[in-house]
C-alpha cells in the first residue's frame, strides 16, 4: 500500500509544495468564512426567512406530523407548530437544520474540488441533514410527550450538538472522497 493511504504525499515545510498547501488552506478558510457569513446573513434576512426558511420549516413540521401519524402517534402541524395529545411546540429558525446545512454547504463550496463533486456533496449533505433533523424533531416530540422536564436539555445541548457535529462529520467524509487518491508513478 502506498504511504499516506494512497493520498497525495504531505509536502515538506518550506518547500514549494508546502507553500502551495498553505495557500490552499488560507484560501479555503477565507472562502469558508465568506460563505458562512453570507449564509448566516441570508438565514436571518427577513425576505429570505419569509419566502424560503419559514415555508421550509413548515414543511419539516408537516413531514414530522405525517411521520408521527405513521408511527401511530396523534400529531398535526399548523404552519411551523407541531402539536398533538399534550404536546405543542413551535419549530423556529435554528430548529430546522438550516444553520447546520449552511455550515456544511459553506465547507463544500470552499473546498478545492470539482463542481460535480460539490453538487453531489451539497445534495447528499442536504438530504442527510434533513433526515437527521427530522429524527431530532421526532425525538423531541416524544420527549415533550413523556419527559417534558428533559426537553430543554435535549433540545439545546444534545440535539444542537448532534446536528452540527453531523454536518461537520458529513463534510469530513465528503472531503475525503472529493480528493482524488494519488496515482502511483508509471512503471511502479
Amino acid at each position: 500500500m502506498a504511504p499516506n493511504g494512497g493520498r497525495p504525499p504531505i509536502p515538506r515545510q518550506g518547500s514549494r509544495a508546502g507553500r502551495d498547501e498553505n495557500r490552499r488552506t488560507i484560501v479555503f478558510c477565507l472562502l469558508f468564512g465568506a460563505f458562512l457569513g453570507a449564509g448566516y446573513y441570508l438565514s436571518i434576512y427577513a425576505p429570505v426567512v419569509e419566502r424560503a426558511i419559514n415555508p421550509f420549516t413548515a414543511f419539516i413540521a408537516k413531514v414530522s406530523s405525517a411521520t408521527l401519524q405513521l408511527l401511530g402517534t396523534d400529531a398535526h402541524a399548523s404552519g411551523t407548530r407541531l402539536a398533538g395529545r399534550g404536546v405543542s411546540f413551535e419549530l423556529r429558525n435554528g430548529c430546522n437544520g438550516v444553520w447546520a446545512t449552511i455550515i456544511f454547504v459553506s465547507a463544500v463550496l470552499a473546498f478545492p474540488s470539482t463542481m460535480r463533486a460539490k453538487l453531489i456533496g451539497v445534495a447528499a449533505g442536504f438530504a442527510a441533514i434533513f433526515v437527521i433533523n427530522l429524527i431530532r424533531v421526532l425525538s423531541l416530540y416524544y420527549i415533550v410527550l413523556h419527559y417534558p422536564g428533559a426537553f430543554e436539555g435535549a433540545h439545546i445541548y444534545v440535539w444542537q450538538s448532534v446536528v452540527i457535529g453531523a454536518a461537520v462529520l458529513l463534510w469530513l467524509l465528503w472531503a475525503r472522497r472529493a480528493v482524488p487518491a494519488a496515482r502511483p508513478p508509471r512503471g511502479a
